[in-house]
């Protein structure tokens, strides 16, 4: 993520960010206190879901850590598109 600009969460309908149709976009920024931090398979930056199955583009993790705190949360999201958080 940006380390400039605050962490955002946009859900997008589409194959892809690039091709998505942005009149569906569902933004959210996160506090400036979240610091959000991934590590998907292949090393790309978005996470897609199939519409039919569910079954993700990548897996993976992403840790969300408070600044003023250490505290941390992980995500992790395994190939079958099971997500669970630690």
């Amino acid at each position: 993520m940006n380390p400039l600009s605050a962490d955002r969460l946009i859900f997008f309908r589409g194959t892809s960010y690039a091709t998505r149709n942005p009149s569906y976009d569902r933004i959210t920024t996160l506090s400036d206190t979240i610091i959000l931090t991934r590590a998907f398979s292949g090393g790309g930056s978005e996470l897609v879901f199939s519409k039919s199955a569910g079954i993700p583009s990548a897996t993976g993790t992403v840790t969300m850590t408070h600044s003023g705190s250490n505290a941390l949360r992980t995500i992790s999201i395994n190939a079958y598109g099971m997500v669970d958080s630690q």
